[in-house]
């Protein structure tokens, strides 16, 4: 006579089968196509920044544009960005990036904005503000785990040059004295150029499109000009070098 098996009693070590998922289809949305558009900059940062844009003010705007730029060490320790109380934070850092920066535990408040007057502290245990294009950073690493070999080099270059009324690349390398490393300033700034000719492509979030064209375009064309004051043919042969390098 046959005999049924008799019934598994099931025990806690028993783990449940797993149904196996095979992806048979992706499909794209339309954020996949403003990936392509970014060639100076890693896409996912660059379609992450277009969700803020429309938050930051023209200085803010600048610093995260030459973060996106490398630029060499010794130079970049001459253009540092100033300090809150001569370049104030503006309302991406005050509304945005620092809240979050703060309440995700990031960094502390002394961190952000430590005492102006640190003369009394030993010169290695004095804290500098952190720059606002390393805030953004910061914050797109908490956000996105997965972007990998993103770096970003907070300087005051361009931003310095425009704020000073005249848009004189000559006078700017002399007052910062700089003039040993001018051709690093003048590629620097040309490859800006190029950066708000890719940022223009998308229009951020909450943003008009005129208007953020309207500030990309005004931004290359001051640069545009001060570098072609300086040397006109080496400034049109650059920028379509370094176009067709991107």
């Amino acid at each position: 006579t046959a005999h049924t098996p008799a019934a598994r009693v099931l025990t806690k070590n028993d783990a449940p089968a797993i149904e196996l998922y095979e992806p048979i289809t992706a499909t794209p949305t339309a954020k996949l196509a403003q990936l392509t558009l970014f060639r100076g900059v890693h896409p996912l940062y660059g379609l992450f920044l277009m969700d803020y844009f429309a938050k930051a003010d023209d200085a803010e705007t600048i610093q995260i544009f030459e973060s996106l730029l490398e630029m060499q060490g010794s130079v970049a320790k001459s253009l540092r960005v100033p300090w809150p109380d001569v370049l104030p934070p503006g309302p991406l850092a005050t509304e945005i990036l620092d809240p979050q920066l703060l309440t995700r535990g990031i960094l502390t408040h002394e961190e952000l904005y430590p005492p102006l007057d640190q003369s009394e502290i030993d010169l290695e245990l004095r804290k500098y503000p952190i720059p606002l294009a390393q805030k953004m950073h910061l914050f797109f690493e908490s956000e996105v785990d997965h972007a990998g070999g993103l770096f970003v080099t907070p300087v005051w270059c361009a931003g310095d040059m425009l704020g000073r009324g005249e848009v004189n690349f000559d006078k700017f390398i002399r007052t910062r004295d700089l003039v040993k490393q001018e051709g690093i300033v003048f590629k620097h700034l040309l490859r800006l150029i190029l950066l708000c000719g890719e940022f223009a492509q998308i229009t951020p979030t909450d943003m008009d499109e005129q208007v953020w064209k309207q500030k990309l375009t005004s931004i290359a064309d001051q640069l545009t000009e001060a570098c072609r004051a300086v040397d006109p043919q080496s400034t049109d042969k650059t920028l379509a070098e370094l176009d067709d390098a991107l």
